[in-house]
């Protein structure tokens, strides 16, 4: 079954990272899946790279606004504060299973979503 991964832009302040590469993101293409990338400008690849293997360019932050409710989003770091529900599957770095500062808000937002 394919699925959807839609490769989120990052908000947090100096980061530039991608948790996918262009590479990556051929191999999961070629196994039949989908990835959507946002047009990040901060981004230390340049979204053609990821056009290049066939990935679909989006709006940067516009995943919680336009991704299928079925998407999975894909991410390094935290989310938005200024979001009050998330209703998709997310896999990224929460900082948030060791009780960091906000683990319960962050944490209520998935289960409101």
């Amino acid at each position: 079954m394919s699925k959807i991964l839609w490769l989120r832009a990052e908000t947090k302040k100096n980061e530039f990272r991608r948790a996918l590469t262009p590479d990556s993101c051929q191999k999961i293409i070629k196994s039949g899946h989908k990835i959507y990338v946002e047009d990040w400008i901060d981004s230390i690849i340049p979204t053609s790279e990821y056009e290049k293997v066939g990935c679909i360019k989006v709006e940067a932050n516009s995943w919680h606004k336009n991704a299928p409710d079925d998407a999975i989003i894909i991410g390094l770091k935290a989310l938005p504060e200024n979001i009050d529900t998330f209703r998709h599957t997310h896999v990224y770095f929460a900082h948030a299973y060791k009780e960091q500062d906000g683990w319960k808000e962050l944490l209520s937002k998935f289960t409101k979503g």
